[in-house]
């Protein structure tokens, strides 16, 4: 045969891949994979594990360093990126984000490594995924296949999450769990993480179209154009974060995705909040990890992170949200004892950030807060708080901090 009939490239998709006449498959990029292991910096540890021993798909466990009596950890579930055909959830950038996220907020995550496209078309990837979960759900009763999940895992507190093509995935996912509950059962998804998302738009998506022949690559595509899916009241995320960056060529789609779950007509009742980086593009946070948009994601005070990791860690994980409604948060100012704030007036505390935020401007307003529940000031800081009792100054604003009241 003739060599070059052999090297005809007939579908091309720069900078994702191409394919030849042959049927070989070269990407234009290709990620390199790092063992897992001890992290020295932070102390986090990780494993592989196999999901699947039909399939051989695996998945990249990560666990804090665990100081003191055990105690279970919320678990985030995340699906790498990469436009279904590149990347994997054991390269570097998944390690290093996830390292960090697991040791700044004292979480568990498990990657999943599904197999990519084209070699294995859509909705494969999307099956992998939720076979992940499912696999994660036999851990419910103490006696799964590993014992990280066992032992440390809080099943009742599970997160998912993905940036770009992981984030479609992700919601795919949570929708999936809504219609059926086979092999779920003991573990409940408590929040959706949505980063720089891809979903399809008004012209056709090919690339997406060749990757998944059964699609029509358009908006008519439940897993392209979430609004036409009839499925989505079923969602069982009861809040959903949905970060854009602002020169992402993809952010109209995010803010799209964000607008779709703020409609009622829906049918799904949950709380969407949406967070944009200014001056950064899409999944900045994977691929400049150094940016200067990308803030100290501290363990639980109000400095408000600007990237969406930390804000997430800080609106769904480094507090309780579910445990801070049904008590209260506190507020500890050095030299002047603890101030109660209540926050039992919101289903869900969206802005915790926010709230954050509010507290710290108040107080350098010359306010200590004390908020009865069933008194408001509609004001900018929100319609639910009220202010009084002037005790601190501007001085003292750096000494405030929020902590949850376990007590």
């Amino acid at each position: 045969m003739d060599s070059s009939s052999t090297n005809e490239i007939t579908h091309d998709f720069p900078p994702f891949f191409k394919v030849y006449k042959d049927g070989s498959v070269e990407r234009y990029m290709v990620f390199e994979t790092v063992d897992a292991g001890h992290d020295a910096i932070t102390g986090v540890q990780s494993k592989d594990v196999v999901i699947s021993s039909e399939t051989g798909v695996k998945a990249r466990i990560f666990i804090p360093k665990i100081d003191g009596p055990d105690r279970k950890l919320p678990l985030f579930v995340h699906y790498h990126g990469g436009g279904f055909c590149i990347g994997s959830a054991l390269g570097m950038r998944a390690k290093h984000m996830l390292t960090s996220l697991v040791s700044k907020g004292n979480i568990m995550a498990i990657s999943v490594d599904y197999r990519l496209a084209p070699e294995h078309t859509l909705p494969i990837a999307y099956e992998d995924s939720w076979a992940g979960l499912q696999w994660v759900a036999t851990h419910s009763n103490g006696l799964g296949p590993e014992p990280w999940l066992n032992d440390h895992a809080d099943l009742g507190r599970v997160f998912l999450g993905g940036e770009s093509a992981g984030a479609n995935i992700a919601h795919f996912v949570a929708v999936r769990a809504g219609t059926t509950t086979t092999g779920l059962a003991g573990l409940k998804v408590d929040g959706l993480l949505i980063v720089h998302p891809f979903f399809g738009g008004k012209e056709p998506d090919k690339m997406y179209k060749f990757l998944c022949p059964s699609s029509t690559g358009c908006d008519d595509d439940p897993r392209l154009n979430p609004e036409v899916d009839p499925n989505l009241k079923s969602m069982v995320a009861d809040r959903v974060l949905v970060c854009v960056a602002e020169k992402d060529w993809l952010r109209n789609r995010g803010v799209a995705y964000y607008e779709t779950l703020r409609k009622s007509s829906n049918g799904w009742n949950g709380n969407v909040e949406l967070y944009e980086t200014l001056g950064e593009d899409h999944c900045f946070h994977m691929f400049n990890p150094n940016s200067s948009s990308i803030g100290g994601v501290k363990e639980v005070d109000v400095e408000a992170s600007k990237d969406c990791l930390g804000r997430y860690l800080r609106v769904m994980v480094v507090v309780d949200v579910t445990q801070a409604l049904k008590r209260c948060l506190k507020v500890d100012v050095k030299g002047y004892g603890s101030f109660t704030i209540m926050s039992l007036r919101y289903k869900w505390l969206p802005n915790y950030c926010t709230l954050c935020r509010h507290i710290r401007h108040l107080f350098r307003e010359c306010t200590v807060l004390k908020l009865p529940d069933e008194e408001v000031i509609p004001t900018e800081y929100g319609p639910w708080m009220r202010a009084s009792s002037p005790v601190c100054n501007a001085a003292n604003r750096d000494r405030m901090r929020v902590v949850d009241d376990r007590v």
